[in-house]
């Protein structure tokens, strides 16, 4: 008789702790979103920094070999 009493408060209970489990998940997924878009924004930013410093470089050994010739 006692199983059927606490029956109904172990469904409410395992849903409780369901849905925090969801929540947890739901949080984790939203941290490892974020930090994905700033891993991809540093990607970005790391090539352009590096096209960046080609061109330049490019830029001054071309003018130095301008006023070589």
């Amino acid at each position: 008789m006692s199983n059927i009493i606490k029956f109904p408060t172990w469904i409410h209970e395992k849903e409780k702790e369901l849905s925090k489990l969801e929540f947890d998940l739901s949080v984790q997924k939203q941290r490892l979103e974020i930090a994905e878009k700033k891993i991809k924004n540093e990607r970005i930013l790391m090539g352009t920094r590096m096209l960046l410093s080609f061109c330049i470089g490019v830029l001054m050994m071309g003018s130095i070999m301008i006023t070589l010739i």
